[in-house]
């Protein structure tokens, strides 16, 4: 396809053409998905999702594109973000994990069991994290993912160190109830 084609296929896809969009991802569905699986530690089913969200990024934003970059170096950049994305999630689930277990149960050797506890652990976390609410989501990512001071987050939300302290405490107080369930077997 050469760069005349690929304009007009972008302008059609832009246009809301579906058989312009589904080209498109034909045309890069592997070579996305390559990268990711790559940039993703060789996890196929992480590679997987980082790469639908990719297209699912790229389809409700192709409208936006404006075309300083190639289409294929667009679609890498987004690639690149959704799985920045993806491993600050799965730091997020480490830390928030760490801290469940301490304040909960306590792990012995992996055995299949550990496998389906951290599995379902994982997955409790993650609708634990999904009933915060947006700014306590910030707070929570800024704090344990970032690293950040409350002054640093203060900052950066715009808000006082004790509106800072009080997201985190009520996203506490919502995890601790969320996951009560992960108590010493």
């Amino acid at each position: 396809m050469n760069n005349t084609d690929e304009q007009e296929l972008i302008e059609r896809a832009k246009k809301g053409d579906v058989k312009a969009q589904a080209d498109v991802i034909k045309k890069y569905g592997d070579m996305i998905f390559r990268a990711a699986y790559r940039l993703c530690d060789f996890d196929r089913e992480t590679a997987l999702d980082v790469t639908q969200e990719t297209f699912c990024r790229f389809l409700s934003s192709v409208k936006s594109f404006e075309g300083r970059s190639s289409l294929q170096t667009w679609l890498y950049r987004i690639l690149v973000n959704e799985c920045l994305k993806e491993k600050k999630r799965i730091a997020l689930f480490e830390k928030i994990k760490d801290w469940a277990l301490r304040n909960g149960s306590q792990r012995r050797e992996p055995s299949p069991y550990d496998q389906i506890f951290e599995a379902e652990m994982k997955s409790s976390i993650f609708n634990a994290i999904g009933k915060l609410s947006k700014k306590q989501q910030i707070a929570v990512e800024l704090k344990f993912l970032e690293g950040l001071t409350t002054r640093e987050i203060a900052e950066i939300m715009e808000i006082t160190e004790g509106a800072v302290k009080s997201h985190l405490a009520r996203a506490f107080e919502v995890l601790r109830k969320e996951l009560k369930e992960w108590k010493p077997l």
